[in-house]
């Protein structure tokens, strides 16, 4: 079954034209209403007798309406009127309706809308319409110009509209709502629909790009530095910063001893931006507590995991003893861990730690008291701005207090929240 929507203006010819060539099973025919001075298009359609003219420079009509000149019976066609026909929102509203309405009565029905006829926001509406529904296909009816008025009649062709790229950058508007939240996952899936499209082929290769990206940055957001890698890696010319500092992330040991810190940390504020503040607390209380392990093991030689209690000033060796585990090593938390940097005397860190004690501990409080910590207690935006994002903050002032002579000079950059591969789409 085909169902052809049509806007009416003016000239019906290009309406019959249409109706001629595509042959549908069903018209709906979008008019303008009535004005308080002049009737609607929709006269064209229903009006009785002969109300069109077959050449504008006749006295009076010579032709019946648009249904009785192609032979429509009065149950093949329906009529719109569109009250507001120059607002281009009213008839875009309209249109969309009338769309999803057929698409709903008959699924598998071949639709078909045609916007040659109508007033300028009509037509338009139509477009914007059919553009945005992608089980509609668009139609013009084109011909022959001999000056920029109308197109010359009985020179008419029915011609269909390639619309797929258009629909697939439209939807690129959704991508990069999800990029700006850092939800690679959710643009991937959208650059997937894009991809299952008809576009073209050099659209495609664009969205083959993205679609890689997004996946690899996904992976990178979950912590799989190897995979983010392999698929990344063909992009490289899109995403330079990131890549150097993704390669030092998949050493073994990266040249910079704290860029796991900096990758957990940005990972919290991705994860903040979303409005997951429980995940964003849970990942900073991880790097604080691996600022503290990596200073400890590069400048103290001790292992959290395993403290060689020699290394420890003999006075608080008793003390360490509650932290030896059931396999006999002494494993030590967070905050022991800072703790021992001030008592080594540590002259970057532990004075660091000296100092914003009370910081760590209030941060900690929250943390402790979430739901994917210790407690039962979510953490809502308000507690969040007020204690939660402190712990940012803490890790970026500790970080900072590290000579930079002790640190490699790889660039730290926040993953992107757009794609460069589509600048020019």
């Amino acid at each position: 079954m085909t169902i052809l929507v049509l806007t009416v203006g003016g000239s019906h010819q290009p309406l019959v034209t249409a109706i001629q060539t595509l042959k549908p099973d069903r018209v709906v025919f979008l008019c303008s209403d009535e004005t308080p001075t002049a009737k609607g298009s929709y006269v064209q359609v229903i009006g009785e007798g002969k109300i069109i003219k077959s050449d504008p420079k006749l006295d009076k009509p010579d032709l019946p309406n648009i249904p009785t000149q192609v032979g429509l019976s009065p149950d093949q066609f329906d009529v719109v009127k569109i009250e507001h026909f120059d607002n281009l929102e009213a008839c875009y509203l309209e249109s969309i309706r009338i769309l999803i309405k057929l698409h709903h009565e008959q699924p598998h029905a071949r639709l078909i809308a045609d916007y040659t006829g109508g007033t300028k926001s009509m037509t338009a509406g139509l477009a914007l319409a059919a553009v945005d529904s992608e089980w509609c296909e668009l139609n013009l009816i084109a011909g022959t110009r001999t000056d920029l008025e109308k197109v010359r009649d009985r020179s008419q062709f029915s011609r269909p509209i390639a619309v797929w790229d258009l629909r697939g950058r439209r939807k690129l508007e959704e991508v990069q709502a999800r990029l700006s939240r850092f939800d690679y996952a959710g643009a991937a899936s959208m650059l997937e629909r894009i991809g299952q499209m008809p576009i073209s082929e050099s659209f495609s290769d664009k969205v083959r790009a993205g679609l890689a990206i997004c996946r690899g940055l996904d992976a990178w957001d979950r912590f799989n530095h190897d995979e983010a890698r392999t698929l990344l890696q063909p992009y490289r010319p899109y995403l330079k910063e990131s890549s150097i500092m993704l390669d030092d992330l998949c050493r073994v040991e990266p040249r910079d001893p704290y860029l796991r810190v900096e990758d957990l940390f940005l990972n919290a504020e991705r994860r903040a931006i979303q409005g997951r503040y429980d995940d964003a607390a849970a990942r900073i209380y991880r790097a604080l507590e691996l600022i503290a392990q990596v200073r400890l093991r590069a400048k103290h030689g001790i292992d959290t995991s395993n403290v060689d209690l020699q290394k420890i000033p003999a006075q608080r060796r008793a003390s360490f003893e509650r932290h030896r585990s059931d396999t006999g090593k002494i494993q030590i938390p967070l905050f022991p861990s800072w703790a021992l940097l001030q008592e080594l005397h540590d002259d970057h860190l532990g004075a660091w730690f000296a100092e914003n004690k009370s910081k760590v501990q209030d941060f900690l409080g929250v943390r402790n008291s979430s739901i994917l910590a210790h407690g039962l207690e979510p953490i809502d935006s308000a507690r969040w701005q007020n204690k939660g994002n402190v712990g940012l903050i803490l890790c970026r002032q500790a970080l900072a207090s590290i000579p930079r002579s002790e640190r490699s000079e790889v660039t730290v950059h926040q993953l992107p929240q757009e794609l460069k591969v589509f600048e020019h789409a």
